[in-house]
């Protein structure tokens, strides 16, 4: 998982103007393992693994979507099987993450750990700027309903033509 950060240094320089930084990987699991010794594997040796090896960080979450692919027209493997979330709350914390990230030592550790249960080749991350609104509970809800415990995550992309700051104001 974490080998991809060299990808972390191209948003390291960027917008140094929020102070809860987020990185989200997208991770596949490896040909031939159910879902079930995926999430075994990875929540438990894995996520051992990681925590003795990465600097302290505010949040480190793992998402299994369960997807329904009975009403696509792709009914095959579904778009990921996991979605992690990693969150720093100030760039200090992100700027030690990095150095433990670009560490040959870490890298090789948990590369091999990764070929046990992911498909690298296809492992994807974006870093983003998290930005909280303060919403009184019970004021706004994105769905009709909301399920107890249910979380909603929308990506958009920006268009070419928009620049950060006017696709936040847009």
């Amino acid at each position: 998982m974490f080998p991809t950060a060299c990808l972390l240094k191209l948003y390291h320089t960027s917008s140094d103007t929020f102070a809860t930084m987020k990185a989200y990987y997208f991770l596949w699991r490896r040909t031939g393992m159910d879902r079930k010794e995926f999430i075994d594997y990875y929540e438990k040796p894995h996520v051992d693994l990681i925590l003795l090896n990465v600097p302290r960080h505010n949040d480190f979450r793992r998402n299994y979507p369960v997807w329904d692919r009975s009403n696509t027209a792709d009914p095959g493997s579904p778009p990921f099987d996991a979605l992690t979330a990693i969150t720093y709350n100030n760039p200090a914390m992100f700027a030690e993450a990095l150095a433990t990230f670009y560490s040959q030592p870490f890298n090789q550790i948990v590369t091999e750990d990764e070929l046990r249960f992911l498909d690298r080749s296809r492992i994807k991350f974006v870093m983003v700027d998290e930005i909280i609104d303060d919403v009184p509970e019970n004021e706004w809800r994105p769905a009709p309903m909301v399920v107890e415990e249910a979380k909603l995550i929308r990506l958009i992309k920006r268009p070419a033509a928009l620049d950060a700051a006017e696709f936040r104001t847009a």
